[in-house]
C-alpha cells in the first residue's frame, strides 16, 4: 500500500446517520451528552496510521503475516477527516473510544436546526473464515435508545460494508483476530 494513497474509513457512516438524523428530528430531542474522555484530533495521527499500514503491507510481502494496531487517536482522526470530506453526512465531532473489547462511537447528528448526541456500542469478532464482522450492540440518540430492529438492520449494513471494505484491499487476508484493549484495536492475520 502506498503512502499517496487515500486511507478509507471501514465504518460506513453514510449508511447509518441519515437514518439516525431523521430519528433526531422526529423526536426532537435536543439533548448533548459528552465523552467520558476527549480523544485528540490531528494530522499526525493519519501520518502515523499512514506509515503503520505500509509497514504491515511490507512485512505481508516479507512474512505473510500481518498485525496492525490503530489507537484512537487515529481511529477519531481518521473518522473526523473521512467525514469533512462528505458534506452530505450529518454527523460530526466524532470521538471513538477503543476499550473492554467494544468500540464505543460518540458525536453529533444535526438535521436543519436539530443536534443531539448519538452514542454507539460496537464489537468487531471474526468468523471461522477469517472474514471480519462488526455487530451493534447499542445506540442511543440524545436521551433515547435506537429501536432493536434498527439496530439489527444497522448492524448487518456496518457489517457487510466493513467486510467488503477490508476484502477490497486484501482479497486473500485472513483474519485471525480482533482485539480490543486500552485504548487500541489490533487486528492479525495472514495471506492464504
Amino acid at each position: 500500500m502506498e503512502h499517496s494513497q487515500r486511507i478509507k474509513s471501514s465504518v460506513p457512516i453514510g449508511l447509518l446517520l441519515p437514518v439516525l438524523a431523521g430519528l433526531a428530528c422526529n423526536f426532537g430531542s435536543r439533548s448533548t451528552l459528552s465523552p467520558a474522555e476527549t480523544v485528540p484530533v490531528s494530522t499526525e495521527a493519519i501520518e502515523t496510521l499512514k506509515v503503520n499500514l505500509s509497514e504491515v503491507a511490507k512485512q505481508a510481502t516479507q512474512t505473510g503475516q500481518i498485525a496492525l494496531v490503530i489507537d484512537e487517536s487515529q481511529f477519531t482522526s481518521l473518522l473526523a477527516f473521512e467525514l469533512q470530506s462528505r458534506p452530505d453526512i450529518p454527523f460530526s465531532d466524532p470521538q471513538v473510544l477503543l476499550r473492554d473489547g467494544r468500540i464505543r462511537l460518540t458525536g453529533k447528528v444535526t438535521q436543519g436546526n436539530i443536534s443531539t448526541q448519538l452514542q454507539v456500542e460496537a464489537t468487531a469478532n471474526v468468523d471461522e473464515a477469517g472474514s471480519p464482522h462488526i455487530e451493534i450492540l447499542s445506540a442511543r440518540l440524545g436521551p433515547l435508545p435506537v429501536p432493536g430492529s434498527l439496530i439489527d438492520e444497522l448492524s448487518t449494513e456496518l457489517d457487510k460494508a466493513f467486510s467488503a471494505e477490508i476484502k477490497a484491499r486484501q482479497s486473500d487476508l485472513v483474519i485471525e483476530l480482533i482485539s480490543i484493549a486500552d485504548g487500541k484495536m489490533t487486528i492479525q492475520g495472514h495471506l492464504r
